[in-house]
């Protein structure tokens, strides 16, 4: 079984025994699915962002209450995030080995395990709908980070031939472990018989570190979802 997988299970058990020492009534827990759309920001001149990369994330949803209409929301999520970054001249190591090229491009695939904590808040219901809103600081850890590298020119006997284009470089090594970001959300709940309730809304997530190793280039990674979930 899969390293990450296994870690996601333990981590669920810890939360699943939490909530047993809780009253039912101060514990809201799901599960959630979230379409995204992930880009880079650049904070250096040396580089510009490019494209958009669609992605999405999935998890667990727990939701503890404090008093009536507010909550501490977190959960545990697997989350895949990304996007492009240009430059028109870099030195990169990929797989140990270094390379120079002009007009490169990277189009990074991160994968991360993310523990979002927020203060929620949560209306009555108004007709059969009860609406939310959320804030609060994202924990993201990298579990995989690869990149598809693009270009025009590299160095003879590299062995990288970004002309033709490389896909799925693994690029653990450049990528920052951890990835700080805050969380702004709202949207609405929907009662579908007992204590079940469907949820959505859109979540913006906003890193706020730079995620990127390499000392000439500097960029954050943001994204934007569909918060789509049931609690049960």
């Amino acid at each position: 079984m899969n390293k990450v997988i296994k870690k996601l299970l333990i981590a669920a058990m810890v939360m699943f025994s939490i909530v047993n020492e809780v009253s039912a009534q101060k514990v809201w827990l799901g599960l959630k699915f979230a379409p995204l759309l992930s880009w880079n920001k650049a904070e250096s001149n040396t580089i510009s962002a490019g494209k958009t990369k669609f992605a999405f994330n999935y998890g667990l949803l727990a939701d503890f209450q404090l008093a009536e209409k507010y909550y501490v929301g977190t959960g545990l999520e697997i989350a895949y995030m990304g996007g492009e970054i240009k430059t028109p001249l870099a030195t990169q190591t990929v797989g140990g080995i270094p390379f120079a090229a002009s007009n490169i491009s990277y189009m990074y695939h991160l994968q991360y395990l993310q523990i979002p904590l927020t203060l929620k808040f949560r209306t009555k219901e108004i007709g059969r709908l009860a609406y939310w809103a959320q804030f609060g600081y994202g924990n993201s850890f990298l579990i995989r980070a690869k990149a598809d590298i693009d270009g025009n020119v590299a160095k003879k006997g590299d062995g990288v031939d970004v002309n033709n284009g490389n896909e799925g470089f693994s690029f653990n090594d450049n990528i920052y472990f951890y990835r700080g970001s805050m969380i702004i959300g709202a949207g609405i709940e929907y009662p579908i018989g007992g204590n079940s309730r469907l949820t959505t809304g859109l979540r913006f997530d906003n890193g706020i570190f730079d995620v990127l190793k390499e000392k000439t280039m500097n960029a954050t990674n943001s994204n934007l979802s569909l918060q789509m979930g049931i609690y049960f």
